[in-house]
């Protein structure tokens, strides 16, 4: 059991030599620092190296031409530690009764990654240069975001939407294992703020943009602003917040429900570069249909047409049809249509439509005869 466990301990320590038997020599697991264990590069710059010979016997280890002795354990494993490296490739060569291996390592002990800031539709996009086959993450808004740098030294990671201004954090992991970082602010080119909004073609049941509806609640306001801007609405006391997306959309659920009556909305856009935009406009919320009232006998003119007349009582279009016919009038109080081709004393069916503002409708159906 206790030769078992020694060699156990061994092969824990030494990821370079795949068996116990046959000359073998690599980098311990405490030296191997590298993104592969059997990579052979390290950032410790007096490295330690672990092996595999017969056992209790000489082995003579040379190191970038320097030739050191050592020994093998009972069980067959040597230990060595080099003496310091500067950073470089190192050939490396072990032997022992007659047996002969070699290959390299690499001493690496520093690395850096340069960089540069690129606004793109409010997206920031970082681009560098660093050592090839490095790891290279940034963290922005509490996001990471991962890239790779190729085999030209070249990398770049887009962290989407960032507010010009907010912190972050750049971080470089090279093959060895050496880290680097950088904190800095976004900067970018300042590009005029603009802001436009409105009650939502899916909630202005009247006239589009009067924002005059008949829905009293889930209203929908809407827009275009500054890509990834921030936006506020505020409407009776209650603000809501989104935020623009890439194509500068935005748009906000009202859900609370308000009572018929007069309000006053503000949006207000907060752009990534710091800008704030600000528009407003009444809102008006009307459920009631506009009532509409006919006189019960149309008069023919003295030059042949009818005239169909009555009240309403509010500002709304009307729209009169009879003897399949249509005639549209506006009206706020008293309206009137002039008809023609009607028979004096004939019976008619005259339908009377008003809408007003809001969208809002009431439908009149009377049985009319003409009179002179």
């Amino acid at each position: 059991m206790k030769k078992i466990l020694a060699v156990s301990i061994a092969f824990a320590i030494l990821p370079c030599v795949a068996q116990a038997s046959g000359l073998n020599i690599g980098l311990s697991a405490g030296s191997d620092t590298g993104a592969s264990a059997h990579d052979g590069i390290t950032q410790i710059i007096q490295p330690e190296f672990v092996g595999v010979a017969e056992p209790n016997s000489d082995v003579q280890i040379t190191l970038n031409g320097i030739q050191f002795k050592t020994k093998t354990n009972s069980e067959g494993f040597f230990f060595w530690q080099s003496m310091p490296l500067a950073d470089g490739q190192y050939p490396l060569i072990a032997e022992s009764h007659g047996e002969k291996v070699s290959s390299s390592i690499i001493i690496d002990t520093s690395t850096d990654i340069t960089y540069e800031q690129n606004f793109t539709d409010g997206e920031l996009v970082l681009s560098g240069q660093g050592e090839p086959s490095s790891s290279v993450y940034g963290t922005a808004n509490g996001k990471r975001i991962d890239g790779f740098v190729d085999e030209n030294g070249h990398w770049d990671i887009n962290l989407g939407p960032v507010r010009v201004g907010e912190r972050v954090d750049l971080t470089a992991i090279d093959v060895a294992g050496n880290i680097v970082s950088h904190t800095f602010r976004a900067q970018g080119e300042h590009r005029p703020h603009f802001l436009d909004g409105s009650l939502s073609s899916f909630s202005d049941s009247g006239v589009r943009y009067d924002d005059v509806t008949k829905q009293r609640s889930h209203l929908i306001f809407d827009g275009m602003t500054t890509p990834y801007s921030e936006v506020h609405l505020r409407l009776n006391g209650v603000v809501l917040s989104t935020d623009a997306g890439k194509d500068g959309r935005w748009s906000v659920t009202f859900e609370d429900t308000l009572q018929d009556g007069n309000y006053r909305w503000v949006v207000d856009s907060y752009s990534p570069f710091g800008d704030i935009r600000s528009v407003s406009n009444g809102l008006t919320i009307d459920t009631y249909a506009p009532e509409i009232s006919v006189a019960d006998f149309p008069v023919m003119q003295a030059d042949g047409t009818v005239q169909i007349s009555g009240t309403v009582g509010e500002a709304a279009s009307i729209q009169v049809t009879v003897d399949n016919k249509t005639y549209n009038v506006f009206s706020d109080s008293e309206w009137s249509v002039q008809a023609k081709g009607l028979s004096l004393g004939k019976d008619y069916h005259v339908g009377i439509e008003s809408m007003d503002y809001a969208g809002n409708s009431q439908q009149v159906y009377r049985t009319l005869t003409v009179i002179k």
